[in-house]
């Protein structure tokens, strides 16, 4: 296993400091920051022109956008749910049915017997 001497750590902060420097004198100037945001004005300007484009394109096509899809996503999530807890009071429907259905049987059976027994 390699492991840094004192020497070599001393060279590697020497190096590390002056290639900060450098980045830092060919970027800390005014014609630098002038020209990134150029660039980044006309990276933004191009995103504009495609998402308009693309729109165009979309409703042209009658296809929807990213927020109708998002918005039919979020409806859809909402009608799960929905659907989710219907089918939760269904099964309690179903089991207190079920409840009833058996006292019912019983008291069925209680009646028959007393109608046996007082013949």
């Amino acid at each position: 296993m390699w492991t840094f001497d004192e020497e070599s750590a001393k060279t590697y902060k020497k190096l590390e400091a002056d290639y900060n420097r450098q980045v830092l004198s060919m970027t800390n100037n005014l014609q630098y920051v002038t020209n990134i945001g150029k660039a980044f004005n006309a990276h933004l300007d191009y995103v504009v022109a495609v998402r308009k484009l693309t729109k165009e394109l979309l409703d042209s096509l009658n296809l929807p956008d990213r927020d109708e899809i998002a918005a039919i996503a979020k409806r859809v999530r909402a009608l799960e749910t929905r659907l989710d807890d219907l089918d939760e009071q269904i099964e309690e429907s179903m089991n207190q049915m079920r409840k009833h259905q058996n006292q019912i049987r019983k008291f069925s059976e209680e009646i028959a017997e007393l109608l046996v027994d007082s013949e």
